[in-house]
Parts: C-alpha cells; structure tokens; sequence
C-alpha cells in the first residue's frame, strides 16, 4: 500500500520540471512513511489534485505530519476535497500548532 501510495503521491505533486525545493522533499518523506494508513488512504483515494500538490508543495512539515497523523478520516477528506487552495494553504501553514492537533 505505502508503495502505491508513494507512486502517486509522487506522480501528481511532481509533474512539474521544476526541481524541489527542501521542504518539498521533507513533505513527501513524511507523506510517505508517517501516515496512519487510513489517513493515508483518505487523502489517496479523496483529494482533489490541486489540494494535494498545496499540501506536499507548501505545508510546514510538523502540520502536515499533524494532518496525516493525528485527525479524524473525515476531517482529512473535507479538506482536501472542499477546501479552497488559500485557506489549504494558511491551515497547512500559518494555524497555530494546538489546533491541528484537536483534528
């Protein structure tokens, strides 16, 4: 599962030419062999691309690791399913800590 998993977790966050920056390869080592493995499979199998490439592109690696260790399934498919990139982007980003541990 991680294997598949990491294919296209890589696939879609790394279309572009242009190389990675540090914290875009910090981001997929966590997306990769942090997860819960149903957090994993939610954001998979749910998120729409654009939403994806937010969270492995511009995420703090301490939120995202939150985000994929620590909240509920659910939680995790509204936001990378219904979230608009710029609010994505501040939750991954500038939110406090704490709160992305109460997900």
């Amino acid at each position: 599962m991680k294997v598949v998993a990491a294919l296209i977790l890589f696939t879609i966050a790394g279309c572009s030419a242009a190389p990675q920056t540090s914290n875009e390869v910090a981001l997929r080592k966590i997306a990769v062999s942090k997860p819960k493995p149903e957090l994993l499979r939610t954001a998979v199998k749910y998120a729409r691309p654009n939403l994806l490439r937010v969270a492995l592109t511009d995420a703090k690696p301490s939120h995202l690791e939150a985000a994929l260790t620590a909240s509920k399934p659910e939680l995790l498919r509204v936001a990378l399913t219904q979230s608009r990139d710029e609010t994505l982007r501040t939750a991954l980003t500038k939110s406090k800590f704490l709160f992305l541990q109460l997900l």
